[in-house]
């Protein structure tokens, strides 16, 4: 299901909402979990979005207000829980989208986000070992 597939049956308001309960989630029992297997406090995360197949008809105005509503929920009350996102396989459509979307995030949030396309492999190395990078992206996990 394409994202525009989802915006058709849910509203941004309730993909929000399902954002917020997937960071609860995170901070009370992935966390923790983590945690005791790492025998360390693990209390951010590293996400890697894969923009693979993404195109122009993704963007429109229901797309801007959810990624604005979703910047503006995580940074006021989430704000140390993105360790860095790193997105990648970013076509170059999503460098203009981006120019639009960074003002909605605040600068410690920004400054967390590598925007990469598809020669993301040796970024991905910077951040984790190969056999805990997915295998869709080229790992041994």
């Amino acid at each position: 299901m394409n994202i525009n597939e989802l915006l058709r049956i849910t509203t941004p308001e309730r993909l929000v909402r399902r954002y917020m309960q997937a960071y609860e989630v995170l901070m009370k029992l992935r966390f923790p979990a983590c945690s005791e297997v790492a025998g360390r406090r693990i209390d951010q995360g590293l996400t890697i979005m894969d923009l693979t197949g993404g195109s122009m008809s993704m963007v429109n105005k229901q797309v801007y207000g959810m990624v604005k509503l979703a910047a503006k929920v995580g940074s006021d009350y989430y704000p140390e829980i993105m360790g860095n996102m790193l997105i990648v396989n970013a076509p170059m459509v999503f460098t203009g989208v981006w120019a639009v979307v960074k003002g909605f995030i605040d600068e410690r949030t920004r400054q967390k986000i590598r925007i990469i396309g598809s020669n993301y492999r040796p970024v991905l190395l910077e951040f984790i070992d190969d056999e805990n990078i997915p295998s869709f992206l080229g790992g041994q996990c």
